[in-house]
């Protein structure tokens, strides 16, 4: 078993190459849970096509092997679970000393809409000590 197993489909088989099917209401519901329905409805309508390989293609370059990177994770995540997300933080932080670990407590799995403030203050922090 490997940690894609655990995503919800279509996550888990995806489209090589190309873009996963619209997100319904329902999967929605999941990505934004948390929020109010009118929001969640509201930010579905906003979102366009998600690629495909994203999860689970080939990647040519991981730009956060080179580049300071901070990975916020949303604790009550159902998209993509905590545990493997934790993993992913693991391996990559073996890779490259510049990923930053942020467990963001009570987020779900659209943390810059639930938590904006938060991500704004993370990138201000990350540029900072960039400069």
């Amino acid at each position: 078993m490997n940690e894609f197993d655990a995503l919800h489909e279509p996550l888990k088989t995806g489209n090589p190459g190309g873009y996963l099917p619209a997100f319904t209401p329902e999967l929605a519901q999941l990505v934004f849970n948390g929020l109010e329905p009118e929001e969640v409805l509201a930010f579905l309508r906003a979102m366009s096509l998600h690629g495909s390989d994203n999860y689970n293609g080939e990647i040519f370059y991981a730009a956060w092997k080179d580049i300071p990177s901070v990975y916020m994770i949303p604790s009550i995540d159902i998209i993509v679970p905590v545990l493997m997300q934790e993993t992913m933080v693991e391996r990559a932080a073996k890779a490259s000393s510049v990923v930053e670990r942020v467990l963001v407590e009570g987020a779900a799995h659209g943390v810059p809409v639930s938590q904006l403030e938060l991500v704004i203050a993370e990138l201000v922090k990350m540029a900072q000590r960039q400069s």
